[in-house]
């Protein structure tokens, strides 16, 4: 019997250390699988990395050194932006360039407030960015509706100044300069000086017509104050030389008909230029 227990013992050991065997080399082939595709990964998240810099650096490159980047094209839209506001504060006038002479006006920002002056402004920087430009000879452009199209001779001269990106409505009405007026009506909450928006208009005088805020205009040239216009007009303008006035009245010989208004019988296009 003690042979036996001897023989199956000697059975047993071996089977259990083969058992043993194959577990470790289990352990060892799942440890190896593991460590490989750990290092896959990581080998793979710095190629990524790599490639990251490289791309980040070659766009830097093309910001700041070829010129067609997006940093420099952002850099120059910001500096053109800059240069747009710097001209916007140092511009005296406007010149309105007729196919019969040039008028020249000067702005008039102490009687109108600031919009009226930013308006016009803006629609002669918008129309020279889109290209309107009517005469070859002339480096100015015309706006989508800049004309004279009525005419009454010895008080005024009126036309429009507009173009389709510039909305006229964000020009305010101009201060009331008599510090003891009142409204003979009531006035709107909107607009508390109704009534009073600027000084009585005098010969060479340009303001809003209608006693609104544009892009309708019209240059006054009545030799007396026109006091039964009283204060309404917000006024933007002035023109200072006679050569611009003679000018204006020498329209006033032109064809006209009258419908309740004098209109002419063919609109006089002008271009427009800052100076």
């Amino acid at each position: 019997m003690m042979r036996s227990g001897a023989v199956a013992g000697s059975i047993v050991a071996p089977i259990s250390r083969s058992r043993k065997r194959k577990h470790t080399n289990i352990s060892i082939g799942i440890l190896s699988t593991i460590v490989t595709a750990i290092a896959v990964i990581v080998t793979v998240l710095l190629a990524m990395s790599v490639l990251t810099s490289r791309s980040l650096a070659i766009t830097a490159d093309r910001s700041d050194g070829d010129g067609t980047g997006h940093g420099q094209k952002q850099a120059l839209r910001q500096a053109a932006a800059d240069q747009s506001r710097h001209k916007l504060t140092e511009n005296r006038g406007i010149l309105i360039h007729t196919d019969l002479g040039t008028v020249r006006i000067y702005f008039t920002p102490q009687l109108s407030g600031a919009t009226s002056v930013e308006y016009i402004q803006k629609v002669v920087l918008s129309s020279s960015a889109h290209g309107h430009m009517t005469n070859s000879d002339l480096n100015a452009p015309s706006c989508d509706r800049c004309n004279f199209y009525r005419a009454e001779p010895n008080l005024l001269l009126q036309g429009v100044l507009s173009q389709h990106d510039v909305p006229s409505s964000g020009v305010l009405l101009g201060p009331c300069p008599l510090a003891d007026w009142k409204p003979t009506t009531p006035c709107p909450a909107h607009d508390q000086g109704c009534g009073c928006h600027g000084p009585l208009m005098t010969r060479g005088m340009v303001g809003w017509a209608g006693g609104g805020n544009g892009p309708d205009f019209f240059i006054n040239t009545y030799i007396q104050p026109v006091e039964w216009w009283e204060h309404q007009h917000t006024v933007w303008g002035q023109i200072k030389d006679e050569e611009s006035l003679q000018l204006v009245e020498r329209i006033y010989n032109l064809p006209a008909t009258v419908k309740g208004m004098r209109m002419l019988d063919e609109k006089i296009e002008f271009r427009i230029e800052l100076f």
